[in-house]
């Protein structure tokens, strides 16, 4: 019985500390990551968190000198997004199989989530082996690529070849 007692002793002296040490470690656990029920929103850089989450609202211009390309942007699109996120920048636009204008961005724009498209006049996309973008003119009989991926439109085909040779400045309207 005598080693009883000394056990229910002990116990009620180590108990406290555990419990002290065991509820300091949950806590620096939980100061370290979100809870669950917090959500941490992935910010795309120039954009505020009411475009992000109304991308198709976005309308990108593409300006050289008087001429204007304005494009919406294609919803949902995480290529359009990292699309986005290099925004303002200047390139210049040359023409690829009198199709396309097309041009090369500052860096390889990730197609990480993208989906494959059948090309429509009009399309801004992004040409997944070289990671440039560019307009469609005409399509002539081109089919559907999962090497192309559609991440927005615009209705000035007019323009899209006068941006060709040119400086031209991209940013959100």
């Amino acid at each position: 019985m005598n080693g009883m007692k000394r056990y229910a002793k002990l116990s009620l002296l180590v108990l406290p500390l555990l419990l002290i040490a065991c509820s300091s470690v949950e806590s620096a656990a939980r100061s370290e990551r979100p809870m669950q029920s917090e959500t941490v929103p992935d910010k795309t850089p120039g954009i505020t968190t009411d475009q992000e989450e109304r991308v198709s609202d976005i309308i990108v211009q593409f300006a050289a000198g008087s001429t204007v390309v304005e494009a919406v942007m294609e919803p949902e699109s995480p290529v359009a997004r990292d699309f986005l996120s290099m925004l303002p920048m200047t390139v210049r636009f040359e023409d690829f199989h009198a199709m396309e204008s097309i041009a090369y961005p500052p860096r390889a724009i990730d197609t990480t989530g993208g989906q494959g498209m059948a090309p429509q006049v009009g399309d801004l996309f992004v040409y997944v082996p070289w990671g440039n973008f560019g307009f469609f003119f005409d399509t002539g009989s081109l089919g559907f690529s999962d090497d192309l991926v559609r991440i927005g439109t615009t209705e000035n085909i007019e323009e899209i070849t006068a941006l060709q040779g040119h400086d031209v400045t991209i940013s959100v309207r």
